[in-house]
């Protein structure tokens, strides 16, 4: 038997914001900031460090060599800023635009119930790269699979219950139900009624003369309310308890209501 231990996620980093401190609230644009700050402080710096190697100093630092330093400084900083653009700002953009598409996608199949708009072929980020970027596509990828699975189980299960569902005969259940009910509590009439789509419907009785005005009394509607078994005082010689039970799956809820006297059932208080 082979021990298979998962491996712990990794600890997120949690000081990185402390290395630079942050200028505006966009992270790239942070970047560009500091790729032209620094390109400024080097075209500053560089009249100054060509001396020592020799360079004369009235030429070093002559106005229109100084200028040319920083200018030059400027435009690495500006190609620099533009190459990160092209190389990670691209591959960003792509992952936020899928995640985007992921997000709608959610938003709409919790209103329709359709999955089927984002599946892991149309939603995967390309991964091109080794690097952490890589890393954070193969994750997004791996995620949106994850939730496509989770729904492939979930439709599964809810076709089974549907098929179960559509073969699961009511009368028949509920006669059985009913008849192992007065058996095992000596009860002389019982119905079952079932809630479904907020409408209450008589599914069946045993023992009681006239059921049909069950799902229309105050006795019943009060159980499905509230959710709560009732015992309702009438005259001495009925007792009527009602209590809600999940009985039948696809059902979403089942009232069973007892009776000690079948006939006088019939003049339950509406």
């Amino acid at each position: 038997m082979t021990d298979v231990t998962a491996s712990a996620p990794p600890t997120p980093m949690l000081s990185y914001r402390s290395w630079l401190p942050r200028l505006t609230s966009r992270v790239l644009l942070d970047l560009r900031i500091w790729m032209i700050g620094f390109g400024l402080l080097i075209g500053l710096i560089f009249p100054f460090a060509v001396i020592p190697l020799g360079v004369a100093h009235d030429v070093a630092l002559r106005p229109a060599f100084f200028a040319a330093t920083i200018l030059a400084g400027l435009l690495v900083g500006a190609i620099n800023t533009a190459l990160v653009q092209m190389v990670v700002g691209v591959r960003l953009q792509a992952l936020a635009v899928s995640m985007r598409r992921v997000e709608v996608s959610l938003r709409e199949a919790t209103q329709t119930g359709d999955w089927t708009s984002c599946d892991p072929e149309s939603c995967h980020v390309p991964v091109d790269s080794t690097d952490e970027l890589g890393e954070a596509a193969d994750s997004f990828n791996r995620l949106v699979e994850s939730l496509a699975a989770s729904h492939r189980v979930n439709d599964g299960i809810s076709a089974i219950g549907e098929a179960l569902a559509a073969h699961l005969e009511l009368a028949s259940l509920a006669e059985s139900t009913l008849h192992e009910l007065t058996i095992r509590t000596g009860i002389d009439g019982a119905a079952l009624l079932v809630v479904n789509a907020g409408r209450v419907d008589l599914v069946g009785s045993l023992g009681i003369r006239d059921a049909s005005g069950l799902a229309d009394s105050d006795a019943v509607q009060n159980v499905v309310r509230s959710h709560e078994v009732r015992v309702l005082r009438l005259p001495p010689e009925v007792t009527v308890t009602g209590t809600v039970l999940p009985v039948v799956e696809g059902v979403e809820d089942a009232v069973i209501v007892v009776a000690d006297d079948a006939d006088v059932m019939k003049g339950l208080p509406a």
